[in-house]
């Protein structure tokens, strides 16, 4: 009887301190779920420096892009979360309720226009360095954010992407040629194309002093006057003074001519224009004139 009265209170001991060591378990691990705090993340577009098409911030159904990308990296740049979106999703350009730890961490994001929302995303490498999947550059923008994430307190970021690049746009003013098949326009064109499209989502700049190329099939404007063309470029600084090269190509694809813009000075967001007749070469003579020079004597 004695030894069925001390199996049965071990059995006791054994489930209250098997509780017990559960409801410890329980107690420590329950502050660690509540310690990760949502976030909210909203975007907006921003091209104030220069107009690029508006002068205020737009969001992301306005901005003309396909995809936008967020990373979240932590102090160490450790990367701890990647999202991407692509236009036509619910809620494109927010973010909503990710969980984060308490801690510092820096928030990237970056937007850019494809040919197709289903051609690749922008890889984020680090808050220095994104890659760009495919060419030609069209619409990018970017941010980097300082973030400090408070337990307990859910909290709301805003992020104001801009855009990173330049474009040039050549209007040309004369007729097409009827021998002229493909028109090809580079900017910055004494230097050498990227081999890879890298570039600082944090100063906005180019990783490299590259040239940027892009190439129309025009047969079917032969004959039309006011042609349009436009290249987007990334530079490696803004302002930046540089050169740019027009070439038409038959239909052998040899070329007939080629026509060099030299000194146009290139801003981050802004478009420049520039009105030629670029198919006869016929440009208005540039003038210049001696100032007068003053002289003066006394006459007794």
């Amino acid at each position: 009887m004695k030894n069925n009265v001390l199996i049965a209170a071990v059995a006791v001991c054994a489930l209250v301190c098997s509780c017990s060591k559960a409801d410890f378990q329980q107690e420590i691990q329950e502050p660690m779920e509540m310690s990760a705090v949502d976030v909210d993340v909203h975007t907006s577009f921003s091209m104030q420096e220069d107009p690029w098409a508006s002068t205020r911030a737009v969001t992301a159904e306005n901005a003309d892009i396909s995809r936008i990308i967020l990373c979240v990296f932590d102090n160490a740049d450790e990367k701890v979360m990647e999202i991407s979106q692509r236009q036509g999703d619910a809620g494109f350009g927010t973010f909503s309720e990710f969980r984060l730890s308490p801690g510092s961490y820096k928030f990237v994001a970056v937007a850019h226009k494809t040919g197709s929302v289903d051609n690749g995303n922008i890889q984020i490498v680090s808050p220095t360095e994104a890659v760009i999947p495919n060419a030609p550059v069209n619409n990018t923008f970017a941010c980097v954010k300082d973030v400090t994430v408070v337990a307990y307190q859910k909290q709301s970021v805003t992020l104001d992407l801009k855009l990173c690049v330049t474009a040039l746009r050549i209007v040309a003013q004369d007729v097409l040629p009827l021998d002229v098949k493909y028109v090809e326009i580079v900017v910055n064109s004494e230097k050498d194309e990227a081999t890879t499209l890298s570039f600082n989502p944090t100063t906005l700049l180019f990783n490299g002093n590259n040239a940027f190329r892009r190439k129309w099939d025009v047969s079917s404007r032969r004959g039309e006057a006011g042609l349009d063309f436009v290249v987007v470029a990334f530079l490696d600084a803004y302002p930046k003074t540089t050169s740019a090269s027009v070439r038409a190509y038959d239909t052998n694809d040899e070329p007939l001519f080629t026509r060099t813009f030299d000194n146009l000075t290139f801003k981050r967001a802004t478009k420049l224009t520039v009105n030629t007749n670029l198919f006869t070469g016929a440009v208005e003579p540039s003038l210049t004139f001696e100032e007068w020079g003053s002289e003066s004597v006394n006459v007794p």
